[in-house]
This record gives structure tokens, C-alpha cells and sequence, in this order.
């Protein structure tokens, strides 16, 4: 589950992947009105591939419409989606050009509240 406040790239959850983890899950997170949840994870190499992929939680398989936002390790925005995976659920694939560090948002669409789920993968680049 998320720790608050992480409501700014200062703030924002370490979800290990990439130091020592390629997998992260979060379970029975909350988004409230303005919330936005930041997190960080490492990519140790040029080539490999970012997956984060969020559900809705609760009575409702899309109880909240959420949105993923991708920044590079220069806060840039480097990626987006809405509405990529089943329901109203977000889904990011991002091959990531250089090593660093890169966060990431999940908020509710235009506003949206609710519970959530999210689950995060790094795969390695695959060497010839």
C-alpha cells in the first residue's frame, strides 16, 4: 500500500524495482480529489522495458478511472495513458533509452476518485 504523502517527486513512494526488485505491487491504494500519487523506480540498463498497469479496487472492477504519467529522471514527461488497459484502467509499456532513474504518477481521471490497484515490471533488455 502507498505511504502518504506522496503527492510530489520529493515525496513520492521508492518501489524498489530496479534495486534488487523487477517486481513491485501495491494493493488498496486511494486516489482522493487532487490526490496524485508519485512513485520511483531504477532502470540499470539502456534497453530495458517499464510495465506499470493499474485495476480498479473495491465493488467495481474499474471503481476509479485512472491515468499513468512517465518522467525521466529530469522530472520531463515522457509517457501517458488513459484507458490502455481492461475497463477504465491505465496500462504503460516504456523501453527506457537510457539508465537512470524515473517516476511515475497515478491520479484519477479529470478528478476521479477511488480505489486501486497497481502493479509494476522492469524486463531486461535482452543481449545478442
Amino acid at each position: 500500500m502507498e505511504l502518504e504523502p506522496n503527492n510530489t517527486f520529493d515525496t513520492r513512494t521508492n518501489t524498489g524495482v530496479g534495486q534488487g526488485f523487477n517486481f513491485y505491487a501495491s494493493y488498496g491504494n486511494y486516489i482522493g480529489p487532487g490526490d496524485n500519487d508519485y512513485h520511483l523506480l531504477y532502470v540499470p540498463e539502456a534497453g530495458d522495458t517499464i510495465s506499470i498497469n493499474t485495476s480498479g479496487r473495491g465493488s467495481y472492477a474499474d471503481d476509479v478511472d485512472t491515468t499513468i504519467t512517465l518522467f525521466n529522471q529530469y522530472y520531463t514527461l515522457i509517457g501517458f495513458d488513459d484507458d490502455s488497459g481492461i475497463n477504465r484502467n491505465s496500462s504503460l509499456t516504456y523501453i527506457a533509452p537510457v539508465a537512470g532513474y524515473y517516476y511515475f504518477n497515478v491520479a484519477g481521471y479529470l478528478g476521479d476518485t477511488g480505489n486501486y490497484d497497481i502493479t509494476v515490471n522492469l524486463t531486461p533488455h535482452l543481449t545478442t
